[in-house]
């Protein structure tokens, strides 16, 4: 993962969480 799965909850980014390939 680059970036969090929600453009508002990019300190998702950290926890490599993201639903989709941004």
């Amino acid at each position: 993962c680059g970036r969090g799965y929600k453009t508002q909850e990019v300190i998702v980014v950290e926890r490599c969480a993201c639903t989709f390939h941004w």
